[in-house]
């Protein structure tokens, strides 16, 4: 299939330079907010025709290269017997929360049928039916820690107290959450590929709250699992570590087929090891916060990037952001982006 993001993950010859963001279908976006007017966030999700509406609409602006399904990486943690509900100005809460065996065996009772997640295959095949044959079209999935994070801690946090007491006090439990998180994480994948997903991503964005030997340790061998699960039918992988250099610095092709970049990485820093990534093709890493600032700075940074690239690894790296747009973006400033890539010549 003739892609530019599958080209760059290929190393193959492309006519264009690849481009997406995270967080491409959101709040900066007038079409989205008159939609979240009549919507909650999980009711459009859960609506098929809607979720693909909002996933479509970067596109219809945009020249971009893929698109994501709108989703949220915490929906599978319903059908495995939690209770979710966004609330204004604090963010997902997880009723109950896992915290201890007894909370895990009460769980674990129930009979988890990922088939309550259909309405994410309805909205891919949904999209796939509309997007044009070049575009590709990202499943996604919450990596084990971060979704544990959550079911443990009941919500988001900053200091992941409970998820680090289990980690660090009764790491028996805690690899029977990685675990059963894992296995889930693989049918989600797999029902995603099936209904039209050309390539799958995972999240791990509060993989950083450990440290690099813990991550090494207690992480990074799901990432292992899910990669060999993924490759199994034939689809490729996307990772994003988190916001700590040095776990993408342990990164190989064993856990994935694209490094995701955060802007925290110094990419001259980063690149001048002679082990790194052998194989791996990469994705990012502009500071989402660089479209507050002028045109010529917002297009000097964004040159930055393409010509290390190309220099260091042609035809191999997915221009994004390092982490989601956020809503208050210009998008005068993101047309700027995409310009400056459509006149880059690779």
């Amino acid at each position: 299939m003739n892609q530019p993001l599958l080209n760059a993950i290929e190393g193959k010859e492309s006519s264009r330079y690849p481009v997406w963001f995270l967080r491409q279908a959101g709040r900066y976006l007038p079409e989205y907010r008159a939609l979240k007017e009549k919507y909650s966030f999980l009711e459009m999700c859960q609506n098929p025709k809607i979720a693909a509406e909002v996933t479509l609409q970067p596109l219809a602006r945009f020249d971009l290269d893929a698109a994501i399904i709108f989703a949220d990486i915490l929906l599978p943690l319903v059908p495995l017997g939690q209770t979710l509900n966004f609330k204004k100005d604090h963010g997902p809460l997880l009723i109950p929360p896992i915290r201890t065996e007894e909370d895990f065996e009460n769980f674990i009772s129930k009979t988890p049928s990922l088939e309550d997640l259909n309405y994410v295959g309805e909205a891919l095949n949904l999209v796939r039916a509309k997007l044009p044959k070049e575009k590709s079209l990202i499943g996604f999935a919450g990596a084990p820690f971060t979704v544990a994070t959550y079911m443990i801690e009941g919500s988001g946090t900053k200091n992941f107290h409970h998820t680090k007491r289990m980690l660090f006090g009764d790491p028996s439990l805690f690899h029977k959450i990685m675990s059963l998180l894992c296995e889930s994480t693989k049918t989600y994948l797999k029902m995603q590929a099936e209904a039209g997903a050309d390539l799958l991503m995972l999240f791990d964005s509060w993989a950083s709250a450990v440290s690099p030997m813990d991550y090494k340790k207690h992480i990074l061998p799901y990432i292992k699992e899910l990669k060999t699960e993924v490759e199994s039918f034939g689809k490729k992988l996307i990772y994003y570590p988190g916001q700590n250099p040095q776990n993408a610095s342990f990164i190989t092709k064993r856990h994935c087929d694209v490094l995701h970049l955060d802007w925290h990485i110094d990419l001259n820093l980063f690149f001048n090891k002679e082990d790194q990534g052998e194989g791996l093709s990469y994705q990012g890493n502009l500071d989402p916060q660089i479209l507050f600032a002028k045109e010529e700075d917002i297009r000097k940074q964004t040159r930055e990037i393409l010509y290390f690239f190309k220099e260091k690894y042609p035809k191999r790296h997915i221009f994004n952001v390092g982490h989601g747009l956020i809503p208050e973006i210009p998008i005068s400033s993101l047309e700027k982006v995409i310009d400056e890539i459509r006149l880059f010549r690779f």
